[in-house]
């Protein structure tokens, strides 16, 4: 079965360990129960209407649609930035995405 992705608490950057990948994560712990107000996502690539093409597993696409936070920030360079992506139906668009060189505000009306 493929693994969820949960959110979970953190109340400071110390609690943080390297995970098998090499990854700052939480330890392992209880599921936050919640509402969330705002997820910061990576990707590999993101158009500028918000559009996002992860890694390929697909624990952002399932927690965004079961979870969906108020916000939702893609982090990007630059050179992630491409004109179109395949999109799926279901995907959650980027509310922002941000940049080293800007903040870009996504309107959802196109």
């Amino acid at each position: 079965g493929l693994g969820e992705m949960v959110a979970q608490q953190i109340h400071s950057f110390d609690e943080l360990q390297l995970d098998e990948f090499g990854i700052l994560s939480p330890s392992p712990d209880e599921a936050f129960v919640g509402s969330i107000d705002v997820c910061i996502c990576p990707g590999v690539a993101f158009t500028e209407v918000g559009e996002r093409l992860g890694a390929g597993g697909g624990f952002y696409d399932r927690y965004l649609a079961t979870q969906p936070p108020r916000l939702v920030i893609g982090l990007a360079f630059e050179c992630q930035l491409v004109p179109e992506l395949p999109l799926e139906l279901h995907d959650r668009r980027m509310d922002y995405i941000i940049t080293e060189n800007r903040v870009m505000h996504v309107s959802h009306s196109t």
